[in-house]
């Protein structure tokens, strides 16, 4: 987070990226696979998904149940993938 919070403050002649690094490299980005294993991707699948996948056992879950055990009406599917 370091380099993306000097992009952003731009006001400042110290903000330069070069002033403080020789090199920068794009860590982990969601674009690159592993080669050992199939990841899942959260960018291809539904918000709902991403909620099932963010718990171990979303069936054994009592806050799973509660909160995204229900279908979810247009609206609220439409505001999940705006937050993602």
């Amino acid at each position: 987070m370091i380099a993306f919070s000097i992009f952003l403050d731009s006001s400042s002649n110290s903000a330069r990226p070069s002033a403080i690094f020789k090199k920068m490299m794009l860590v982990s980005p969601g674009g690159l696979k592993p080669p050992e294993v199939e990841t899942w991707d959260y960018f291809v699948n539904s918000g709902k998904e991403a909620f099932e996948q963010a718990f171990h056992k979303p069936a054994q879950s009592p806050e799973y149940a509660q909160y995204y055990g229900n279908e979810w009406d247009p609206e609220e599917a439409e505001q999940v993938e705006i937050n993602r």
